[in-house]
């Protein structure tokens, strides 16, 4: 495992050397501009509402609700694509915080999606097995 240490390099200087796993993910062109997350969003709420909703600031690209693989239930937060990043701006302004179906929405700029890590105890696998074999501890069955 890499961790961040430091190095002498003089008594007056020191540096830090970075560690890969620790780097804030970098993404070419930084956020994604004309692209908005949506949350605190009632289960009810569809891709047509949200699309209209949006619609009444600019002009829109798409609408899409995230829903649960296993359930077929909203997620509660989905992304709306704006035509151009002046209408998401704007968009941000008038709907943060705004009522859809009872609820305030949050109304942000959306980020990439952080790279999902791999291990061994990923999807139920919590490593373990084996076992069996002689488990007579010395004993024998006569």
């Amino acid at each position: 495992m890499c961790v961040p240490s430091l190095v002498l390099v003089a008594p007056e200087f020191l540096s830090i050397v970075p560690c890969p796993l620790f780097a804030a993910p970098t993404f070419e062109g930084g956020f994604m501009g004309n692209k908005l997350y949506v949350g605190n969003l009632a289960f009810s709420v569809n891709d047509t509402a949200l699309e209209e909703l949006f619609s009444q600031v600019g002009q829109v690209q798409s609408a899409t609700i995230i829903m649960d693989k296993i359930s077929g239930r909203s997620k509660g937060f989905g992304f709306v694509e704006m035509s151009n990043d002046e209408e998401a701006a704007e968009s941000i302004k008038r709907l943060n915080g705004s009522d859809m179906s009872g609820r305030a929405l949050t109304v942000s700029e959306a980020r990439p999606q952080a790279p999902r890590t791999t291990n061994n105890f990923s999807r139920g696998n919590c490593g373990g097995g084996g076992g069996g074999g002689n488990r007579s501890f010395g004993r024998r069955g006569y």
